[in-house]
């Protein structure tokens, strides 16, 4: 599907963030290993509760643009 970061500044924290995500869609998913990387999470949901349970609004935003771009089915 695409790419979307989102950097912010935690004035509380007093820290900068980076926030990248990755996001793909598929029809079939097949398990081959367990993942190499203890540090990324892989969550596999619906297009329609993807856009209402990701945490990020650049996250959103991306997933939301790109279901716009779909042909209507």
């Amino acid at each position: 599907m695409g790419k979307s970061s989102e950097y912010f500044y935690s004035h509380h924290r007093q820290t900068a963030y980076y926030h990248p995500a990755t996001f793909f869609a598929c029809d079939q998913l097949a398990f081959v290993q367990d993942p190499l990387e203890t540090f990324n999470t892989l969550m596999l949901m619906p297009i329609d509760l993807a856009l209402a349970e990701l945490k990020r609004p650049t996250h959103r935003w991306a997933v939301a643009k790109w279901l716009a771009n779909q042909p209507k089915r």
